[in-house]
């Protein structure tokens, strides 16, 4: 049997992507990307630095990318399930998760 290896790579950030590529001898076989939410959102390939604003007025136009998105939900539940403690995630800044972290602990 030829020699298999098998690598992962892992991209980190807003488009992070698991990629697993089967190497037989010195050919690849087989790539295979395993794509998330994240792939999927209006927000990939934008400059990061608009979802990280300095003032209201900032965030208002990260949001306005985010009113558009097909996986707003799933981002916006990723924040809030992993305390996010900065940006505009979902459509979300840091100060709309936390009012929605205290609501969701006085409804429980």
């Amino acid at each position: 049997m030829p020699d298999t290896k098998f690598h992962w790579r892992r991209r980190c950030g807003r488009s992070r992507f698991r990629q697993v590529t089967v190497v037989v001898g010195s050919r690849t076989v087989v790539s295979v990307q395993e794509m998330k939410w994240w792939d999927l959102g209006a927000c990939r390939g934008l400059d990061s630095s608009l979802f990280y604003p300095d003032d209201d007025e900032g965030a208002e136009v990260a949001k306005s990318v985010c009113a558009g998105c097909h996986v707003r939900t799933s981002c916006l539940e990723y924040a809030l399930s992993s305390r996010e403690k900065a940006g505009v995630w979902g459509g979300a800044t840091e100060r709309d998760r936390r009012r929605m972290i205290r609501q969701r602990r006085r409804v429980s």
